[in-house]
């Protein structure tokens, strides 16, 4: 599964402050699921928010442990 990193961290930031109840109009409109943030549940918003960390953080991981392959001559 491929995910755009960007659009994840911006759904997420936007996940955040509708939990903290700081999201503006912009935030509150972002879609998930074909759901608008701002009408989704406070549990809602908690799940969504721990699947898009769990991507986000799996992907991460992925991008820092490419294989180099290095020879040194001694």
């Amino acid at each position: 599964m491929t995910i755009n990193l960007d659009f994840a961290k911006k759904t997420l930031n936007a996940l955040e402050a509708a939990i903290e109840g700081r999201a503006n109009q912009s935030m509150q409109s972002m879609t998930i699921g074909g759901k608008a943030v701002g009408m989704m549940s406070l549990t809602e918003q908690l799940d969504c928010r721990e699947r898009l960390l769990r991507e986000i953080n799996s992907a991460s991981r992925q991008g820092l442990f490419k294989t180099a392959r290095v020879r040194f001559d001694v």
